[in-house]
């Protein structure tokens, strides 16, 4: 019998056991996919903390800017004020008067702002900034306050050299010297050097060197001025005193001689020192001469029981009725 043979059709495989046929996951897709969502919740939140951010940010800002811009506010309301001041409240205050100068004014109010911010951050850039802005508002202010003190003083010093003008004027002979030394400068009685008001204002920064030469130089020549039409105003006072004495006849004949010589001597010695003119002394002698005649006739005529006799003998000289005449 013959046994069949068979021809190998294909060749042998190595791989031997049995074949899973079953659905296997893949590990790394499902990885990816996890990844994909936690990147996808990642950058939410990321956004979310920029945004955040980005709005504190702004808040801050718009808190930082609000209150720069009070105390601008605030500043430039205080610097308005500080015109009315006293220039010497403004740039030192006054304890005892509760009185606070610029400085301490602007300061309270920086603080009261930055107390009121809670956010630490915008307090700290707030008061970095603000008191920059404190400070340049300060120098502005009490230069101001300076320039008012400054112009106050040269006000008060020019005053009071008006009234040394007029002590020297109405004053009498010791007043004068006294008060002449003050305003034009000179040496005391103890051989010192006094320097005058003008040029003690010019030391002191108040006016110029040129400038307290022209007031001086015209100080003088006021008081001069002044001194010479008070001198005849009192002059010719003074002769309307001795005219009333020279034509009282009740008087004794000596005391109206002595008033009679001592206007005459005093208006000899006022032309003398050009208190008045040539012309001017004789009007008043004129006058005062008139003055007594006509206040002596009156006097003799009341008295006696013929006044027009009387007038008619005082018109013709009347040396026998009265001596003065």
């Amino acid at each position: 019998m013959r046994v069949p043979t068979y021809q190998r059709q294909t060749a042998t495989t190595a791989k031997t056991g049995a074949t899973n046929f079953s659905v296997r996951a893949n590990p790394g897709a499902l990885a990816a996919g996890t990844r994909a969502v936690g990147d996808i919740f990642a950058q939410v939140e990321r956004t979310a903390i920029s945004w955040y951010e980005q709005e504190q940010k702004i808040k801050r800002q718009e808190k930082l800017s609000q209150s720069e811009i009070e105390l601008d506010n605030a500043l430039e309301a205080l610097k308005n004020e500080q015109r009315n001041r006293d220039p010497m409240m403004v740039l030192d205050g006054d304890p005892g008067k509760n009185e606070l100068s610029f400085s301490e004014l602007a300061m309270s109010k920086l603080d009261e702002l930055a107390f009121a911010i809670d956010d630490k951050k915008v307090r700290s850039a707030f008061l970095s900034a603000a008191r920059q802005t404190v400070n340049r508002s300060q120098i502005s202010v009490n230069q101001d306050a300076r320039n008012r003190l400054i112009d106050q003083r040269a006000a008060t010093s020019l005053q009071a050299a008006a009234k040394l003008e007029d002590k020297i004027v109405m004053g009498n002979g010791a007043d004068r010297v006294e008060n002449s030394l003050k305003l034009f400068g000179g040496q005391d009685s103890e051989g010192n050097e006094v320097i005058g008001a003008y040029y003690q204002m010019a030391a002191e920064g108040l006016i110029t060197e040129t400038k307290a030469f022209e007031l001086t130089r015209s100080a003088k020549k006021n008081v001069d001025k002044r001194q010479q039409e008070a001198d005849a105003a009192i002059l010719e006072i003074n002769t309307g005193r001795r005219v009333i004495t020279a034509g009282d006849i009740t008087k004794t004949p000596a005391a109206r001689e002595k008033a009679v010589n001592d206007g005459v001597s005093d208006i000899t010695s006022a032309v003398a020192n050009g208190t008045i003119t040539r012309d001017k002394a004789e009007e008043l002698l004129t006058k005062a001469t008139d003055d007594t005649v006509r206040a002596i006739g009156l006097g003799l005529m009341t008295q006696s029981g013929d006044a027009t006799g009387t007038a008619m003998e005082i018109f013709s000289g009347g040396a026998e009725l009265d001596p003065i005449l």
